[in-house]
């Protein structure tokens, strides 16, 4: 799963496997470490939750999905998912991204070995 930042957004990039895990399992999660810290980013479905929601403690960033809105997602050639966060106290609204990845066109066949190339002409 990949992970990208830019300014008040943030984007998922999912492969194969890691769909197929958050199918199975209901989360899918990666932890970067740092000297003295981690990092830890999640994506779970979340019967709790009427919309999507994200929120970030203790080093972990945490995005919760709808079971109805993760399902079909996983189970269609829908690209991906959009969401608009907005936190009144912080004055801010998070653009979040959860998308299946495709295929890089300078990436080695290793690389791309786990993509939807499939859905990349669609």
């Amino acid at each position: 799963m990949k992970l990208r930042f830019d300014q008040q957004s943030v984007r998922f990039r999912l492969k194969k496997s890691d769909v197929d895990v958050l199918a199975d399992k209901g989360a899918v999660e990666e932890t970067i470490h740092f000297p003295q810290q981690i990092l830890t980013y999640r994506l779970e479905i979340n019967k709790v939750v009427q919309s999507i929601s994200a929120f970030f403690a203790n080093n972990h960033l945490i995005v919760r999905i709808p079971p109805e809105q993760a399902l079909q997602w996983i189970n269609t050639n829908e690209v991906g998912i959009y969401a608009s966060v907005s936190w009144p106290e912080a004055e801010k609204i998070l653009e979040i991204l959860i998308e299946k990845d495709f295929p890089c066109k300078h990436g080695s066949e290793t690389d791309n070995a786990d993509t939807f190339d499939e859905l990349s002409s669609q």
